[in-house]
């Protein structure tokens, strides 16, 4: 924002694709993380409690209870999906033109909730 207030756009649009860029790499890592810790902890985690004279998570006998944060991330993540479930037969035709939206909606997503 400082730079666009000082400097012509012309001159600042440079800075900007870096930012863009930064902001997408961490767009991407934060999806991959997300994906990784919900895959890591399933829709069932056991039970644990922690043990604090040996420093350790030891699981409990009691019955795994459904995970509700879980089960927001897997909806939160099936929000990029949505148009291909809703349009399948489109989505087989023109799987290029999907594949290549997704990707660019993934790495400007920053850019375009921090512009609006």
């Amino acid at each position: 924002m400082l730079v666009s207030l000082a400097a012509p756009i012309e001159r600042a649009i440079e800075y900007f694709r870096i930012v863009a860029a930064i902001f997408s790499v961490f767009t991407i890592l934060s999806i991959v993380g997300i994906v990784i810790f919900l895959w890591g902890t399933g829709f069932y985690p056991p039970v644990k409690e922690y043990d604090p004279d040996n420093q350790t998570w030891n699981n409990l006998d009691e019955p795994a209870h459904l995970s509700l944060l879980t089960l927001s991330g897997v909806i939160m993540l099936s929000i990029y999906v949505i148009p291909i479930v809703l349009r399948p037969i489109d989505f087989i035709f023109n799987f290029p033109q999907y594949a290549i939206g997704l990707v660019s909606y993934l790495l400007l997503l920053p850019t375009f909730i921090n512009v609006m």
